[in-house]
């Protein structure tokens, strides 16, 4: 996909906190053909994330809101999963839930 999109490997393991720029629509290149996905931008960076379902809910579930025009100004954490994904072992980014206000009894 290029350089401009980031990819789970270049989170060297660790999470990191950005302020969502924006969320568009972008027509991208992959090995159907062209698609057109949601890309999510970054304050203070010009790495972009092609979302997926799996981050889009994740993000819409962090944020309490399912519009991507709500979370524009909002931080989210991206964090490294590394695991099997579509046959072969990778590293991707997920967008890491808050617990911190979680009570166990």
């Amino acid at each position: 996909m290029g350089k401009e999109f980031l990819i789970g490997e270049e989170l060297n393991g660790q999470d990191v906190t950005l302020t969502i720029k924006n969320v568009l629509i972008e027509e991208l290149q992959n090995a159907k053909g062209k698609e057109k996905k949601p890309v999510m931008t970054f304050d203070g960076t010009d790495k972009k994330v092609v979302m997926n379902v799996t981050n889009m809910k994740s993000v819409a579930k962090a944020l309490k809101s399912p519009y991507p025009e709500d979370w524009v100004g909002q931080r989210i954490t991206l964090t490294p999963v590394s695991g099997y994904f579509f046959g072969e072992q990778q590293t991707v980014i997920r967008i890491k839930q808050d617990f911190s206000k979680v009570k166990i009894n």
